[in-house]
């Protein structure tokens, strides 16, 4: 399968232009023409030097422009994708705070009300989801009693700002591509209002020695870092999962991955989120100040005997709860 898509349920707002991005797959695209009801509007047409990723930047529009009128995207003269109606969430979204998580999460509602309270209570002050809860491939592999709708959990916190992003990767690719648009999409929209994005999936918990709060951590980098990570996992290979990860999942695994806090003001115009696991102007912490707990339970990860332990809730619900 070869071909482009785009993601209009998420464009940005700058200055006086529209930010929109895409992906190709098995073709080769270098330009892009953009009709609003048929009228040629004037654009740029930005690639990613290092993944099928691009930005289409239409100049001298605002989002009300784009109201009830659909668009059409006409890629190297040939390739045309019509009747678009461009979103633009983020216009809803105001005094987000300085520290924040942008993630994508799929069908992880029997995980993510207990990572939310985690993360607020670890000092966050908003967390940005991409709800991919539409895209019927990438199934999940997970015993769970949770399948409500994400915005059942969500509805619930004032500062958690869901994005719909209905897409699915390319035939053949890694839905990993569709994470990783997502992210480019939410460092470019909040980078002129936020001090640090951190990069962290639903199942991954951030640790600060002495249980600091991150905001009183992050003041002292001005930087963008990554974190070094250990694998937790339970005893059991059918454990029920439901809001419960930090109850079960006491057992240390191996060094695994790495996840880039950003600091927005190093970030480039338009600049492209090439992996969540590392960036080029950054350093790596060590794990003694902070370290990334990447959970994986059940079969994902099986349990050895001898395994380091930690109650990782214990530690860090000491902290008052401020969702």
């Amino acid at each position: 399968m070869s071909g482009v898509q785009i993601y209009p349920s998420a464009c940005i707002v700058d200055s006086d232009s529209i930010l929109l991005y895409g992906q190709y797959y098995n073709v080769k695209v270098k330009c892009v023409e953009v009709r609003l009801n048929n009228e040629l509007v004037p654009c740029s047409f930005e690639l990613c030097k290092h993944r099928p990723d691009f930005c289409i930047k239409i100049l001298g529009k605002k989002s009300t422009d784009f109201k009830n009128r659909s668009c059409r995207f006409i890629f190297d003269n040939y390739l045309s994708i019509d009747n678009i109606n461009l979103k633009f969430p983020f216009e809803d979204i105001s005094g987000i705070g300085p520290n924040i998580i942008s993630t994508l999460c799929k069908n992880y509602n029997h995980r993510l009300d207990e990572w939310i309270k985690y993360n607020f209570n670890l000092g966050f002050d908003a967390i940005v989801i991409f709800n991919n809860e539409k895209n019927m491939k990438s199934a999940l592999n997970e015993n769970e009693n949770k399948i409500e709708e994400m915005n059942v959990v969500t509805k619930n916190y004032k500062r958690v700002y869901v994005i719909d992003f209905p897409y699915e990767p390319f035939q053949g690719e890694h839905w990993n591509t569709i994470q990783r648009i997502s992210l480019s999409i939410g460092c470019n929209a909040f980078r002129k209002i936020c001090r640090y994005i951190a990069l962290i999936d639903a199942d991954e918990f951030i640790y600060i020695e002495k249980n600091k709060q991150i905001g009183d951590f992050l003041i002292r980098y001005n930087t963008t870092f990554s974190v070094q990570s250990n694998i937790l996992t339970n005893k059991s290979n059918d454990d029920t999962i439901d809001n419960n990860i930090l109850s079960i999942c006491n057992y240390v695994g191996e060094n695994k991955y790495t996840k880039v806090f950003l600091r927005t003001s190093e970030m480039s115009e338009n600049e492209f989120v090439i992996s969540p696991h590392d960036h080029l102007s950054k350093i790596t912490l060590d794990k003694k100040d902070i370290i990334h707990y990447h959970c994986w339970v059940n079969e994902r990860y099986s349990y050895q005997e001898g395994m380091a332990q930690i109650d990782l809730k214990k530690e860090m619900f000491n902290h008052q709860s401020n969702p």
